[in-house]
């Protein structure tokens, strides 16, 4: 293999798979945008409220006056 293939073929494998690769995830966003897009994904289950242990308390606290 001659020297201009090898960095032909390398310039290609390191660019070019990337960027057609990008281009390709571009273009099925703009897809699924449009609702053309057939794999959408299904809606994620709605968030269990958290156990009472879980949640914050306020902390309330006297204020202590001092004799000025």
């Amino acid at each position: 293999m001659s020297s201009e293939t090898f960095v032909l073929l390398n310039s290609i494998l390191t660019m070019g798979v990337p960027i057609l690769w990008c281009l390709y995830e571009l273009w099925s966003l703009g897809r699924a945008r449009s609702g053309r897009d057939d794999r959408r994904a299904p809606e994620p289950p709605a968030p269990k409220p958290l156990p009472d242990c879980l949640i914050p308390k306020p902390i309330v606290r006297q204020r202590v006056l001092e004799d000025a």
